[in-house]
Parts: C-alpha cells; structure tokens; sequence
C-alpha cells in the first residue's frame, strides 16, 4: 500500500494533508491525524533526497492549512471594498507560507532517520514540536491548528504535564507507530502500542482533575454578525453585551474569554477618556479584574 503512494508522492502528500485536516473541528474525526501522520511517514521513508523530504512535507502542510483554515476567506466578504474572492487568494497565500514549517520538519527529520524508521519516527516527533513552536512564534506567529487541536480531549491529561507542543509530539509518535508497526508486520510494536494506550488511559484517570478543584470558567459569545462591523456606535454596543454577558449566574467567573477585537481599545486607555457607556463586569477579590468603561474608536 505505502509503495504505490510513493509512486505519487506529491499528489499523495498534498490529498493527505488536506484530508488530516479534518480531524480538526468542526468535523473532529480524531484518528484521521495518526493516519494522516503514518502516511506522511512512509511518503517520507521513501524520499530520496532532502529536496523530496522537503517536498512532501510543504505538499503535505499545504493542503492541511487550505482545508484547515478554510473559515479565513469569510472575514473577507464583510470587509469594506474589498472582493470576497480576495479571501481565497489570502488564504492560498498564506497557507503557502505556513507550510513551509511542516517542511522544515519533514526535512530535519528525513536527514537525521533517512536510514533508520524508529529514528526518523522519533526526529519528526521532535522536528514537529520544534517547527509549530516555531510557526506560532515568527513573525508574531499563527499557532492555529497545532496537531494537538485534533485531540482536545484525548490529550487533556498530557497537555498539562508537557505543554500543547509535547501533546503534538505524542500524536506524531503515535502515528509515527502506526507506519512502523504497518511497515514491520511486528507482533511486538503492535504489543507496545497496545500498552501504550492503555497507559494512555490509566494516566488520564490519575491526573483527571477533580470536580471540586476546577475553576469557574464563561466564554462569552455575543453573537454578533459580521455585517454589523461597520455600523457607527457598534464598538460601544458590542462592549456593553459583553460586559452583560459576563455577569449573572450562580457564581461569579474566575476567568473570561471574550472574542478577538471585542475591546475598542487598550484597557488602559478606556478608563482614562472619561466617556463611553459603563458596564458592569463580574468582581473578583473585590476588585474589577478589566476596567469597566467604553468608547467608541
């Protein structure tokens, strides 16, 4: 099976990174992503030059981030004189550029395993980690869709303990297995694997938080379209249904997650113009934890 991909690895690349991508939300089909993995891992296996490694894995992010980010062209259909096509040309562009760090894994890790499947198996792992550490790092970042994001809930008791980055390693190492144990026919890796899951559960029993120890936590979603973006007055709306939003309830939240760009300024700022409409947002400590004024910008 792994030889006739290799006959097309490019098309193949690109089909599988586009397909992996659905392991993300909202379609969330968790095991695509190993899959995904043990296929790039025996496209990768099979390249013969740095220059192919390179190759497979840019095809390979390439068609993950198209797919995966596919909800980037919307926010341009509300954007004043701008062509809604222009979104689909910005998300090709910049699904270009990122994956380029998929790349940069694919590569490091084909020059230190070329000659070894548990070496290279290994080194994507790391490269994997390192480049998306990387992506969400140059040039400000973009960390959208770390491979961890395709397994909230199966990772929950590991990204505590190792971090977003480590838990992507995991799912790496564990398609990573996936090719080798296809590869080798090997009774034993398939005995590893096994134990590995199961370990995987018993982790996530010991370390499973408490319901007593757990924080009050609210995200706030005001629900507001994108074709209201333009109306005068709406930054000064907007703040106002947050604020409302945020209070209420039997207990008082510890920790808020509003939207990106629901503050029409820095929150220092705010308080000091001495205008805009109050709003009420939920005490902590006898306190406001964000200032309690808008403006409109």
């Amino acid at each position: 099976m792994f030889a006739r991909l290799a006959r097309h690895s490019g098309v193949a690349a690109l089909a599988v990174g586009a397909v992996s991508a659905l392991a993300f939300e909202p379609i969330g089909f968790t095991p695509l992503m190993p899959i995904a993995i043990a296929l790039l891992c025996a496209l990768l296996s099979r390249a013969e030059t740095a220059r192919q490694a390179l190759l497979v894995g840019w095809l390979f992010g390439l068609g993950q981030f198209v797919v995966g980010l596919n909800w980037l062209p919307t926010s341009f259909t509300y954007q004043a004189n701008m062509p809604a096509w222009l979104g689909w040309l910005a998300l090709l562009l910049l699904s270009i550029y990122l994956a380029v760090f998929p790349a940069l894994a694919t590569g490091l890790a084909w020059r230190v395993g070329r000659r070894n499947p548990m070496a290279l198996v290994v080194a994507l792992a790391g490269t994997w980690g390192l480049t998306e550490w990387l992506r969400a790092t140059v040039f400000t970042g973009f960390a959208w869709n770390p491979l961890a994001a395709s397994a909230v809930g199966e990772t929950r008791f590991l990204v505590p303990l190792i971090g977003t980055y480590g838990a992507s390693m995991f799912i790496a190492l564990v398609g990573g297995g996936i090719w080798l144990m296809v590869e080798r026919r090997s009774r034993a890796l398939f005995a590893i694997a096994a134990a590995g899951i199961a370990a995987g559960f018993a982790i996530g029993v010991i370390f499973e938080p408490p319901a007593s120890a757990s924080k009050a936590v609210r995200i706030v979603q005001p629900n507001i379209g994108q074709e209201q973006k333009w109306r005068p007055g709406l930054a000064d709306d907007a703040f106002a249904r947050l604020g409302r939003l945020s209070v209420g309830g039997a207990t008082s939240p510890r920790l808020l997650f509003w939207p990106e760009v629901a503050v029409p300024q820095p929150f220092q700022l705010i308080d000091s113009t001495g205008s805009g409409a109050s709003v009420p947002l939920p005490r902590h400590s006898g306190r406001h934890p964000f200032c309690a004024r808008a403006t409109c910008c």
